[in-house]
């Protein structure tokens, strides 16, 4: 893996406020990789805690679902991220598995971060910790936003001409009576 510089972190929406010593440290613990359309970056369900920053190109972010008719399971796509993005945010977080599977679109560059060493680093210095941390919770934030809009933009589209749909009530329902 080639070597990562801070400059190449400074666009990064997860590491914006950073030092320039704080850009350092976190390059230091990052690497370049680089993938062809088409290659996967990493799979749905696999276990890593690895945190990655986009630096060039874009990548696609699906999901495996059933299919829409029944038969079998497809991708849906839910997010298209670019340079400066950041991807692998879920399993870094939770110290888990991915929650969903990142495609190169184009010919792809991304720094990939050693997420114990990146775990370990934030223990030492709890200013970049709660700086780094602070900004993946916005990233998140703005990232469930759009998808409710996405889905509320496909759920609208998905009505058949004609048809109506059914307001919802407003406040929390009828009560049972007791």
């Amino acid at each position: 893996m080639a070597a990562v510089t801070p400059k190449q972190l400074a666009g990064c929406e997860a590491f914006a406020g950073l030092t320039d010593a704080e850009a350092a440290s976190l390059a230091a613990l990052a690497g370049e990789e680089q993938f062809s359309p088409g290659d996967v970056v990493f799979e749905e369900s696999t276990e890593s805690t690895d945190l990655f920053v986009v630096l060039d190109g874009r990548v696609c972010v699906e999901i495996d679902a059933p299919a829409a008719n029944g038969e079998g399971h497809e991708h849906l796509q839910l997010a298209v991220l670019r340079e400066g993005e950041v991807l692998g945010e879920i399993a870094f977080l939770e110290g888990r598995r991915r929650s969903a599977r990142v495609c190169a679109m184009d010919k792809v560059r991304v720094a990939r971060l050693d997420g114990g060493r990146l775990l370990k680093l934030f223990e030492g210095d709890t200013r970049l910790g709660y700086r780094v941390m602070k900004n993946l919770a916005l990233v998140l934030a703005q990232r469930v936003v759009d998808v409710n809009f996405k889905w509320r933009q496909d759920r609208a589209n998905a009505v058949p001409a004609g048809a109506v749909h059914s307001p919802r009530p407003a406040g929390p329902g009828p009560r049972k009576r007791q």
